[in-house]
């Protein structure tokens, strides 16, 4: 384990103690989706990250996510999506995990 993640451990569950109720649940969350979405963007190809971030992220339709990328088969955007969730799932596991929770 790096110090990055340590100290990555430290300002998060720091922070944790200083916000209320539901107001820090969501905050966490979005934290460790945020982390977990570094983390799949490091791994996997670039256009296949990008594909996620104009379908999902940006909600852009099929077409034009298709036309963006050069990318023939809306299909391919689909299974691109359902990769990086399997992946996002995954990490955010593991940042649980890390933490403790």
């Amino acid at each position: 384990e790096d110090d990055s993640q340590l100290d990555r451990r430290d300002q998060i569950s720091d922070s944790k103690a200083e916000m209320p109720g539901e107001a820090w649940d969501k905050l966490w969350d979005q934290q460790l989706l945020r982390i977990a979405l570094n983390r799949v963007r490091e791994r996997v190809e670039p256009d296949t990250f990008r594909s996620f971030e104009l379908y999902v992220l940006e909600e852009r339709p099929t077409a034009e996510v298709q036309e963006a990328l050069g990318i023939s088969d809306r299909n391919t955007v689909y299974q691109q999506r359902s990769r990086i969730v399997k992946l996002l799932e995954a990490e955010v596991r593991q940042l649980l995990l890390e933490v403790g929770e």
